[in-house]
């Protein structure tokens, strides 16, 4: 199962969880790492990608390689934008922010 961290040091990370049918965790992963992490918004598209968005004051576990912006710019909170595929594999993971806070409240995968 793909998993950005395997074990929970502290109580306010973000999380993302998918479930079966019938209910059975299929695989869960938290996103961040040594601040604070909320995820306030979901999308699944057609192609079973998962995004969501929220905001962070962590500097690191969020950005990956290549990204819009891989590193924490400031102020209280950055906006992030993290895509996932169906099996729980993080794609990409950017920050958007910049040195005043930025709160991410939704998140569209574009087409659908």
């Amino acid at each position: 199962m793909g998993t950005i961290l395997h074990y929970l040091s502290r109580v306010s990370y973000g999380f993302l969880a998918k479930f079966n049918k019938t209910g059975s965790r299929q695989w869960a992963t938290y996103c961040g790492d040594s601040l604070y992490d909320y995820v306030v918004g979901c999308t699944v598209d057609p192609k079973d990608r998962i995004a969501i968005s929220g905001y962070t004051s962590s500097t690191s576990g969020i950005a990956t390689s290549g990204s819009h912006q891989t590193i924490f710019a400031g102020g209280t909170y950055d906006a992030f934008m993290t895509v996932f595929n169906g099996s729980g594999v993080r794609h990409w993971g950017s920050y958007l922010g910049g040195s005043s806070e930025l709160i991410g409240t939704g998140v569209r995968i574009a087409g659908s």
